[in-house]
């Protein structure tokens, strides 16, 4: 790979990550907006903040600051060896992603705008070639309160019975059965 930017990392010469932009959004360096990024949540393995077009009146990403490509390099990585937060790995890290961003939008969590009723939580990731952001990151959204203006124009929106998005059961099964059960192989791929 050439060296430059691509999907949202920068890349040296030799093919290496050196930046994310996602990371700079989680260092306060970047906003996509122009303006300081409002980090929701913050810890050692991750950060919750809201998209930047979101589907949803609530959408949110969970970003670990590690730069995992993509869920499928997370299913890759296995199903890992305890570690602390920093140096979480596979299914680890998509544990830690899950269960913060549930406490997060509950009624336990700390910001009530940002409450979702379970019943309408949808989580989920984008499945490569798809992603936007080459950046692994867990959408949150209210399904009760959806933007359908956005979801329209969006190029890849985020729908269960698409190819390019993955809900996270979906990604729990892949540890077990393999990425080929869950996104087949396409016979007009060449």
């Amino acid at each position: 790979m050439r060296p430059g930017v691509y999907k949202g990392l920068t890349y040296d010469e030799n093919g290496m990550v050196v930046n994310s932009l996602f990371s700079d959004i989680a260092a306060g360096i970047l906003s996509p907006e122009g303006e300081p990024q409002r980090l929701l949540y913050k810890d050692e393995a991750c950060v919750i903040f809201m998209a930047r077009r979101g589907e949803s009146r609530t959408h949110l990403l969970v970003v670990p600051h590690r730069p995992v490509k993509s869920w499928v390099e997370l299913v890759k990585e296995g199903l890992g060896a305890p570690a602390p937060l920093p140096e979480l790995r596979g299914r680890q890290l998509l544990q830690h992603m899950e269960a913060v961003g549930r406490v997060y939008i509950s009624k336990e969590g700390p910001d009530a705008e940002y409450r979702i009723d379970p019943a309408h939580v949808q989580m989920g990731f984008h499945s490569p070639p798809y992603n936007s952001i080459d950046h692994l990151h867990l959408h949150i959204l209210d399904r009760s309160k959806m933007h359908p203006q956005l979801r329209a124009y969006a190029k890849f929106p985020l729908s269960v019975s698409t190819p390019w998005y993955r809900p996270l059961s979906d990604v729990y099964r892949a540890f077990e059965k393999g990425v080929g059960e869950i996104i087949p192989p396409n016979p007009n791929r060449t």
